[in-house]
């Protein structure tokens, strides 16, 4: 499964920006613990978020928090199981940050209703 992450506009640190946990995507206990969670679908019963550091969670696997400056139109392209998110937004100015996600699975695995409109695994090629 694939995730593309668009910045709509210019996104400065201070904006909050993206963040990933170097490697994640290649911790079996993490994965495993993904596979078919839904944060919409499963109000209340468990958090979106794995830590209240996630420098303090990086640094205690002994990998690297990644970040950059994003401009309108780039892109970032990656497992839809790296550990990523944004961190909060300090820019007075600027209260709001514009992206998009975008995400694909390959037909060839089993249906994910998390990422598809209803009725569509019945029109998706085998």
């Amino acid at each position: 499964m694939l995730t593309c992450w668009l910045g709509l506009s210019d996104l400065s640190f201070e904006q909050g920006s993206l963040y990933v946990v170097e490697s994640s995507h290649r911790r079996a206990d993490h994965v495993a613990a993904m596979r078919g969670f839904d944060l919409e679908r499963v109000a209340g019963e468990r958090r979106a978020t794995l830590c209240d550091d996630i420098i303090q969670f990086a640094e205690a696997r002994g990998t690297r928090l990644l970040t950059t400056r994003f401009g309108a139109g780039d892109i970032l392209l990656f497992s839809m199981y790296l550990i990523h998110g944004t961190f909060d937004n300090q820019a007075p100015d600027k209260p709001v940050r514009l992206s998009c996600d975008v995400r694909w699975q390959p037909a060839s695995q089993p249906f994910d209703p998390r990422y598809m409109a209803p009725g569509l695994e019945h029109v998706i090629p085998k």
